[in-house]
């Protein structure tokens, strides 16, 4: 069974970066094409799974295919992909085993203001 509204995504993955010398590493970064819909997070969506108030500049991804969140405590940069124009960094994941197997990732605008 199809995810309703699903369409050809890029993603950016990138490997794992590192402090070499006490400078950051960025890790190597690839391109996966998978099937996916791509929605705006509902702001009642957003607060229920992150707490707080700020809602802006929040995106859904489902997809059959397996997706990254990002993990600061490995160094890890989420799945990035481009939506209505703006880049977003895929920061959690739910993966869901019941009815239609899919992977929910929530993403947020990435502003690479950080390494």
């Amino acid at each position: 069974m199809t995810i309703p509204f699903e369409s050809s995504v890029t993603l950016t993955r990138s490997s794992a970066g590192a402090y070499v010398s006490g400078t950051w590493t960025p890790g190597a970064t690839s391109t996966v094409s998978v099937n996916a819909t791509v929605l705006p997070a509902k702001a009642h969506d957003v607060v229920a799974r992150f707490g707080g108030t700020y809602t802006k500049g929040m995106a859904v991804i489902l997809s059959h295919s397996a997706i990254i969140a990002a993990d600061e405590e490995d160094q890890v940069v989420g799945d990035k992909f481009t939506f209505e124009g703006d880049t977003f960094e895929i920061v959690a994941v739910d993966r869901s085993t019941q009815v239609i197997p899919h992977y929910h990732g929530w993403a947020k605008i990435a502003d690479d203001k950080e390494p």
